[in-house]
C-alpha cells in the first residue's frame, strides 16, 4: 500500500513540475513579448 502511494504521488510531483515548467516558460515568453513590443514602441518615439 504504501508503496503504491509513494508511486503516485512521484507521479503527481512530475506531472506538477512538468506543469509549473510549462508555465514558467510562457511567463518568460509573454514578458519578453511585451517588453519586445515596449522597446519597439520606445524605438519608434525616439525616431
Amino acid at each position: 500500500m504504501t508503496v503504491l502511494l509513494s508511486k503516485y504521488y512521484t507521479q503527481i510531483e512530475e506531472y506538477y513540475m512538468l506543469a509549473f515548467r510549462i508555465l514558467h516558460k510562457e511567463i518568460i515568453f509573454k514578458t519578453y513579448l511585451i517588453e519586445n513590443k515596449e522597446v519597439t514602441l520606445l524605438h519608434k518615439l525616439n525616431r
